[in-house]
């Protein structure tokens, strides 16, 4: 015997859930919104990747003026002696284009003005920067040298020469077996447009000596960037 449907019963509506369509549109309607949301996101991250790298130019700009400041003079490229021939440590030197020890270049000149001072004294401008004792502190990364949106990797490289092939470089190892490697940096200096590199030999023991190149008409020539 079925029992009797009370009076509340009957009046209840039916419970009811979302219907495929409707679920569909919904997730439509989610979809659009995160692709109108997305670029917004993505600008907003941008600009502060932006202004973070506004805020290391600037501070390796006062760095370099507070150079210049004690000084009297702005940090060079780097520092090398072209005019001595040897092997350090299994490297030898210079090479074709004169570039010899120290090779400490302007980026370890200013950590003093950059508040490093601890990384400069690990730094030993004494030997060259391919030394063994200076590997760990030459491989320190530094966020103020790394630009937020730059690719290419920020976790070092490793110094390579010429291969055989002319196309492809190989590592320049130590007399140990090890590869140098050096803590990367996104900003670098600019020699001008009548840089240093490419230069024929005899014109690489003093980049002043103005020297006639295809770049400036083949009239002469000196290399004229800041550094």
């Amino acid at each position: 015997m079925l029992s009797p449907v009370s009076p509340s019963a009957r009046n209840r509506p039916a419970a009811r859930g979302f219907t495929l369509i409707e679920l569909l549109v919904v997730i439509s309607i989610i979809a659009v919104l995160m692709a109108l949301l997305l670029p917004a996101v993505q600008q907003a991250r941008e600009a502060a990747r932006r202004t973070q790298c506004k805020n290391n130019l600037k501070q390796i700009g006062l760095a370099l003026h507070n150079y210049e400041s004690t000084h009297r003079v702005f940090p060079p490229a780097y520092v090398g002696n072209p005019n001595v021939d040897g092997t350090l440590f299994g490297v030898p030197y210079a090479d074709q284009y004169r570039n010899g020890p120290n090779g400490w270049a302007w980026g370890t000149l200013i950590l003093p003005q950059l508040e490093q001072s601890p990384l400069a004294a690990a730094l030993d401008p004494n030997v060259p920067c391919w030394s063994p004792q200076v590997a760990k502190a030459a491989n320190t990364k530094l966020p103020l040298f790394l630009c937020p949106s730059a690719t290419g990797g920020s976790d070092g490289f490793e110094v390579q020469k010429e291969g055989a092939d002319i196309r492809h470089g190989v590592p320049i190892l130590r007399d140990d077996g090890s590869a140098i490697r050096f803590a990367h940096s996104h900003y670098v200096t600019n020699a001008g447009i009548h840089q240093p590199w490419g230069r024929t030999t005899q014109y690489c023991y003093d980049y002043d000596v103005p020297e006639p190149i295809p770049a400036n008409g083949n009239k002469p020539a000196r290399t004229d960037g800041p550094f």
